[in-house]
């Protein structure tokens, strides 16, 4: 989540062979990393948006289209 390069990001995907990923809307937690959910939103579509817009879900292929 906290790399801003796609190339490690994807990399990890793929490595461990990961199909899914969440991105939660959490702030004030030094225990999580801080994720700018809106620029996901804005970004990629997501599977799934909870109804509070909070908890989502993407496809990796959607975060790492095929080349």
């Amino acid at each position: 989540y906290e790399t801003g390069d796609p190339k490690i990001r994807c990399g990890l995907f793929s490595k461990y062979n990961i199909s899914y990923m969440t991105v939660e809307d959490v702030k004030d937690n030094p225990d999580l990393p801080t994720i700018d959910l809106t620029k996901f939103l804005k970004t990629y579509t997501p599977v799934f948006l909870s109804t509070d817009k909070h908890y989502t879900i993407f496809t990796t292929s959607e975060i790492c289209p095929a080349k």
